[in-house]
């Protein structure tokens, strides 16, 4: 939804733009903490609207791998960008990229709105009742 709507203002905020692909990047870098095959990319990747679109079938199938084959409640070793070790679940690391990427969701929607444009709405529920998310 945010993508489709930032792809249809006639002058999206630039920041928005920066924010959307952020979310990309930092589920990369945490899909890369978990499997150390994935290349991490940068958390501020500064990709174009149609990079991110282009990116997403991609990660959907990252994070589909990781569900079907992870043990949720395993913990992994893993260095943050300054270079500080931690270990954490995987069950933990989904909680926190969900919330982050909802966290800057919202900011988006507060940019958009502030552009004088309408926001999608993003709350999760819609997108159930809407069926925009598979089983």
């Amino acid at each position: 939804a945010i993508i489709n709507a930032l792809k249809n203002l006639p002058s999206p905020p630039p920041l928005a733009l920066e924010i959307i692909s952020h979310i990309e990047g930092t589920q990369w870098t945490w899909l890369s903490r978990m499997d150390k095959s994935i290349d991490p990319g940068k958390v501020w990747p500064g990709k174009s609207i149609e990079d991110c679109e282009r990116e997403l079938p991609k990660l959907h199938e990252a994070w589909e791998h990781l569900f079907n084959s992870a043990d949720l409640d395993s913990t992994y070793p893993y260095s943050n960008t300054r270079g500080e070790k931690f270990e954490s679940s995987i069950r933990d690391t989904l909680t926190h990229v969900f919330l982050h990427g909802h966290y800057h969701r919202g900011q988006i929607v507060l940019l958009i709105r502030q552009a004088g444009d309408i926001p999608p709405y993003i709350d999760f529920i819609e997108a159930v009742r809407k069926g925009y998310l598979e089983d």
